[in-house]
């Protein structure tokens, strides 16, 4: 396969008997995609304001621009009231949890901070953890034991299958957002098992599509199966529905679900995450059980500060103005987009607008010319996505206006005409081989077999 189209997925499971040995050609592969200017990870932020960042890449080279790569939806990290928080929070406690949180690694701010979630969600017990990865896995670690069952959407974050693993080996994936599907897992595991327990996981806002499924259809089939229901609200807490409070309030669920899962690291502009639940019996159990809090440093009082400061902020009639402007500032990025021809992903108007490259190389080639031209953007390959379906994803924020969408959609326009350029001059002409390879190959096929494309029998 050609080095500068292939992707992470050659070097997903390695093989041989010396551990480090066997990473250098990643290594050698990585670094050829970095001096090709093709490498958009692992980037750092030198500054950033309300719409616009600097940042200095793996090679060394600094790029400011328009900011669509930040996780600040509602732009909290820059308000000022968090700042005095955090100032606050620094003088009392110092920067350090100190412990973990069974071992007095709480302060008072972790109280106040679960008293502002229980309130916000309507649930009355909150477990926090140090960062949203460690709840969603922490959840599920907690919960589920070896004879139990999970049946999570297939396109379900990456913590959530880590400690679905780490429990049990009997999980199962319906079909992205589809219910009959989840249906059809529920039905045959209930056919064959009565006794042990079934967590239904999925997400209320996919970040990958900006899509999700019918909370209530999924709600009622958990019910009707006697499984226990986990939403991950991680992406539209604070930045959607009503006073915030997502797609959960959206769907008249708050509070009925049996466990949800939100982070603070997206509207809520610090690291940390929470389950919330009406079960006691259950909150305990994971404070107790849930090895990711349990085993690693509590919440920081600076992070417990800052979340407290932007719930509040959310809850206030400047976070109702603050989610009017980001609804605002998506519609105008959808529609300038979709203007230059670009097929813009997703049925909700969140904070992330996902755009279709779908080749790799072309995807690499125009996140580094948009940046280039002052549009910094996040690119998502696999194994984030399935190959072949690359994107760029913008996360918005309220201070994107509609002057700013219409000049980074024209400039990211300008990027995808200077990649596709780049990209075909540097491709090497394949022969068309399938035609004689077919016949040698695979003589005694059906006469109506159609062979397939030299793409496909290359991969």
């Amino acid at each position: 396969m050609n080095a500068a189209s292939d992707s992470l997925r050659r070097f997903q499971n390695l093989r041989g008997p010396d551990v480090i040995a066997r990473t250098q050609g990643f290594l050698e592969w990585q670094q050829g995609r970095i001096d090709r200017d093709e490498w958009s990870f692992h980037r750092s932020i030198v500054s950033r304001d309300a719409c616009g960042a600097t940042i200095e890449e793996l090679n060394g080279r600094v790029r400011s621009g328009f900011n669509f790569a930040s996780q600040d939806y509602l732009g909290l990290s820059l308000h000022p009231l968090v700042h005095s928080a955090i100032a606050e929070a620094l003088a009392r406690y110092g920067p350090h949890s100190a412990g973990s949180d069974a071992l007095v690694g709480s302060s008072t701010l972790s109280v106040d901070l679960r008293r502002e979630i229980s309130e916000f969600l309507a649930a009355k017990h909150i477990v926090l953890f140090p960062t949203g990865w460690a709840a969603g896995y922490g959840i599920i670690r907690g919960l589920i034991r070896e004879p139990d069952h999970v049946v999570m959407d297939a396109l379900s974050h990456t913590c959530l299958v880590a400690g679905a693993k780490a429990s049990t080996q009997k999980i199962l994936m319906f079909r992205h957002n589809d219910c009959d599907s989840l249906r059809e897992k529920l039905k045959i595991i209930r056919n064959v098992d009565k006794a042990n327990g079934i967590l239904v996981i999925t997400e209320s806002v996919f970040s990958m599509d900006s899509d999700g499924p019918d909370l209530g259809r999924i709600q009622s089939l958990a019910s009707e199966y006697g499984a226990t229901l986990l939403v991950d609200a991680a992406h539209d807490l604070g930045a959607m529905g009503p006073d915030g409070t997502g797609r959960l309030g959206e769907s008249g669920l708050l509070g009925s679900v049996d466990l949800v899962l939100g982070t603070f690291s997206k509207t809520f502009c610090t690291n940390g995450g929470f389950l919330a639940t009406n079960h006691e019996a259950a909150a305990r159990y994971v404070r107790g059980f849930g090895v990711s809090n349990t085993f690693s440093n509590a919440l920081g009082n600076l992070q417990a500060a800052a979340a407290i400061a932007a719930i509040r902020i959310v809850r206030s009639a400047e976070g109702h103005v603050l989610r009017r402007q980001l609804t605002e500032a998506v519609r105008s990025a959808r529609r300038a987009l979709r203007s230059h021809g670009f097929t813009v992903v997703g049925e909700f108007e969140s904070a992330i607008v996902p755009v279709l490259i779908g080749d790799e190389r072309e995807g690499r080639r125009v996140c580094s010319e948009a940046a280039r031209l002052g549009v910094i953007t996040n690119f998502i390959e696999y194994p984030a996505v399935q190959k072949g379906k690359s994107r760029l994803r913008l996360q918005l924020s309220p201070a994107h206006s509609d002057v700013d969408m219409n000049w980074c959609a024209a400039r990211i326009a300008e990027a995808r005409t200077l990649a596709r350029a780049e990209v075909t001059a540097s491709s090497p002409t394949v022969p068309n081989l399938v035609p004689s390879l077919v016949p040698n190959l695979m003589p005694n096929l059906a006469p109506n077999f159609v062979a397939p494309t030299f793409h496909s029998l290359a991969l």
